[in-house]
């Protein structure tokens, strides 16, 4: 079930719950990547609870046809293949010490947080010191290791179903 009703006053108690639970991990968390378009709200609204000053968007793009989860009127809502769109983090400057946070409203196969994991770790983080964050995951492809909601799949105000 949804946790709060799908109202924004519903998903900023919810964004405050899940920034609890990343402090109560301790991680001093020195950047944090936004997936684009999802995660840009959410990740503006984590990175002032979580105290990270610096952070980035990373513009990832989804394409061909993947078997899996289909939303309401029958469009794939994911796909295996990702690619980066506006060459990636070009002004992100890791460094092996880093902790970063990657950030998206949702996981469903976990293909877009996989790329930008491997965007962040190619560019220098050890993949030990990357960690993932949605609101929700609908699949237990892959794990975030911070999430608010597990097995559902929401419509966000600006999701592609939206």
């Amino acid at each position: 079930n949804l946790i709060g009703d799908p109202s924004w006053e519903s998903l900023e108690k919810n964004l405050s719950s899940l920034a609890k639970t990343i402090l109560k991990k301790n991680i001093k968390f020195t950047h944090a990547v936004g997936i684009l378009s999802g995660g840009a709200f959410i990740t503006k609204y984590l990175v002032k609870k979580i105290n990270v000053k610096k952070y980035y968007y990373l513009n990832l793009k989804k394409y061909g046809i993947s078997r899996g989860y289909i939303n309401r009127i029958n469009n794939y809502l994911f796909s295996k293949h990702v690619q980066v769109r506006k060459n990636g983090l070009t002004k992100a400057n890791f460094e092996p010490s880093d902790k970063v946070l990657i950030i998206d409203d949702q996981s469903m196969s976990g293909s877009t947080l996989k790329k930008a994991i491997e965007i962040v770790v190619d560019k220098g983080v050890p993949i030990k010191n990357v960690f993932t964050c949605v609101i929700s995951k609908a699949s237990s492809k892959f794990e975030p290791d911070f999430y608010f909601q597990d097995c559902l799949q929401l419509s966000f105000p600006w999701g592609c179903d939206a």
